[in-house]
């Protein structure tokens, strides 16, 4: 079985670079990723780049996978999770990316009778790739991630959500080392497979946002949650976990619900 998930995830990681020679070839990045972006739904913006990149994964994918269904940020935002789908971030912290800011990156995830089986993230600016496969392990430049404990008082958190971070960031900030957030995912969820942080705290999101990340993690032995009220939590370690669960594990005020 892990064979065939291999073979995806080899499938899934020359998208990935194939999405990273498209920002290359167009001369992306370096002050701002594109001239042209265009608004989305609330403060969210989308770039030529984003689509081309999705469109190419897109076209890759039918004729690889023509039974599999899509789940993609651009082209599919409306659709839903199905028992065998791609899901796809063709650049995730698009804001960062038009900016010139180096926490973006692409990711994608595939599901195969309803669970995650492989997942792959790229972070060219940052020179970070995560590969992701079920039975097989979660590896981070070629190398299998290792686990780390660190005590809480020398924990140092990642937190996206402004919601999440009015119930946690003073915590944070008196019990550990502080919190950083970084407005992207797909990064986020690399540092801490990377080991460079200890914990992350993330805000209910699309699928395309947390899945490839959150099963890297998951795949790696790293303590992860998904709360009730939709906070994805994953750590270095179960005292952590169990320190974030406690505070985070709370009603969501209605009126002020997780945003981005």
């Amino acid at each position: 079985m892990s064979t065939n998930f291999i073979k995806v995830a080899n499938f899934m990681q020359k998208l990935a670079y194939d999405a990273e020679h498209i920002i290359r070839r167009h001369k992306a990045g370096a002050t701002h990723a594109t001239d042209k972006a265009s608004k989305k739904a609330g403060h969210d913006i989308v770039t030529d780049i984003d689509l081309m990149i999705e469109k190419h994964c897109i076209e890759k994918i039918k004729r690889a996978y023509p039974q599999a269904n899509l789940v993609s940020e651009e082209f599919n935002s409306d659709s839903t999770l199905t028992d065998s789908c791609f899901v796809i971030d063709p650049i995730d912290g698009t804001k960062n990316f038009f900016h010139g800011l180096p926490f973006w990156g692409f990711q994608i995830a595939y599901v195969e009778h309803g669970e995650v089986v492989a997942s792959v993230i790229n972070v060219p600016a940052l020179h970070y790739f995560v590969k992701a496969i079920k039975g097989v392990g979660t590896f981070v430049n070629g190398k299998k991630v290792v686990v780390k404990p660190i005590s809480l008082e020398h924990s140092l958190w990642l937190v996206d959500g402004n919601r999440v971070k009015e119930i946690i960031w003073l915590d944070l900030y008196r019990d550990c080392l502080g919190a950083r957030s970084l407005g992207c995912s797909s990064v986020t969820y690399t540092f801490l497979l990377a080991g460079k942080i200890s914990g992350i705290i993330n805000r209910m999101a699309p699928a395309w946002d947390v899945l490839p990340g959150y099963f890297a993690c998951e795949n790696a032995g790293l303590h992860c949650v998904t709360l009730k009220n939709g906070i994805q939590i994953a750590t270095v370690s179960k005292e952590l976990l169990d320190y974030a669960t406690k505070k985070l594990d709370v009603p969501l005020d209605p009126k002020s619900p997780i945003q981005k």
